[in-house]
């Protein structure tokens, strides 16, 4: 039994000793803490500092107070101050920002399992808060607000404030670096800062030409909003990711022909389509569009030519294509010709 007592009274007597080492007011705080009254906590760390502004334990207990009344941002601030003004708190400092980082991280995971993506970015931005060193969280709170600004612009603001910080903290070594160019890419090019966008997507696929879908998605979304300049520059970045990687891709030239004839860009349009026609020799729209092209940059032996061809082999049943061979057949004055492939275009349009 007495053994127990002279333990106890050493526990003390340790206690005591360590807290003779703070202010009062910074002793005060570190009690607070325990008894969970973080208000007051709070209020006495500062009066610590105020006495000395370089008192680490007042800092550190100032980040407890924080980290359990959920204000992320002030947690880890004066947890690194903490560490700041006593290195050899460092260790300790790093797991108490890394509980409160782990502990909204996997919250935010959690409700975006659930589909409740609302509450998943406010889960991911207090991560952001809890510990900004960390890319994983950035990332997806970049990626959850954009989906979230289709449907409520408050998110696309949110979404641009935290592209920029990911942009920011982007580091070429960090393990999420290519999915960070992937979504700060389309973010920015959205955000319409297409420059920087085109730069994002060249180092992506220099990093890994693999994940050049999401450069061609874009270019599908500029396409779509008949933004036709913008759709070009992110599908030339695409086929070029694709040639890097190897990857036959018939969809990124066949519509990068489109949005360069949209231009009237046609020789462009040309090497666009035939590269396209190479990958799919069988596919009627791309003959069809790499004809028309030929005629439209006033190629007319290559109109004949590869119309000849689309004619006889490819689509002889459609009657666009006659019409093209005819016209181009009556650019060169082959009268006769031009009059048997409209006789033709006559007849595939009213077949018996």
């Amino acid at each position: 039994m007495r053994k127990y007592v002279l333990v106890g009274i050493a526990i003390v007597f340790m206690v005591t000793g360590i807290c003779g080492c703070k202010s009062v007011e910074t002793t005060s705080a570190m009690l607070h803490n325990q008894t969970g009254s973080y208000d007051k906590a709070i209020e006495n760390a500062k009066l610590g500092l105020a006495k000395n502004p370089q008192d680490a334990e007042a800092y550190y207990q100032l980040g407890y107070s924080y980290s359990k009344k959920d204000s992320m941002r002030l947690a880890y601030e004066n947890f690194m101050k903490s560490a700041e003004f006593d290195p050899g708190r460092k260790d300790l400092v790093e797991i108490n920002i890394k509980s409160n980082w782990a502990g909204h991280y996997n919250n935010g995971l959690n409700e975006h399992q659930l589909d409740n993506l609302k509450g998943a970015a406010n889960e991911f931005e207090m991560a952001t808060k809890a510990d900004p060193r960390r890319l994983k969280s950035w990332l997806r709170l970049v990626r959850i607000s954009f989906v979230l600004s289709d449907e409520d612009s408050l998110y696309l603001e949110r979404t641009y404030e935290s592209a920029d910080s990911l942009l920011l903290r982007l580091d070429k070594e960090h393990e999420d670096y290519v999915n960070a160019l992937s979504i700060i890419g389309r973010v920015e090019a959205f955000g319409g800062n297409i420059d920087q966008a085109v730069k994002s997507f060249e180092d992506l696929i220099e990093e890994d030409p693999t994940q050049t879908k999401s450069i061609e998605n874009t270019g599908d979304d500029f396409q779509e909003k008949e933004e036709w300049a913008n759709a070009a520059k992110f599908y030339e970045i695409a086929v070029k990711g694709y040639s890097i990687s190897g990857e036959e891709n018939f969809a990124v030239h066949y519509n990068l022909g489109v949005v360069y004839r949209k231009q009237k860009m046609y020789h462009k349009a040309i090497v666009a389509y035939e590269q396209a026609h190479l990958i799919e020799p069988s596919d009627k729209m791309t003959a069809y569009s790499l004809l028309l092209t030929y005629y439209q940059a006033e190629l007319i032996d290559d109109a004949i030519r590869f119309g000849t061809m689309y004619t006889e082999k490819i689509a002889p049943e459609d009657p666009y294509g006659w019409q093209v061979l005819g016209e181009a057949y009556k650019k060169k004055g082959f009268k006769i010709k031009a009059e048997e492939a409209y006789k033709k275009y006559l007849e595939a349009q009213n077949p018996e």
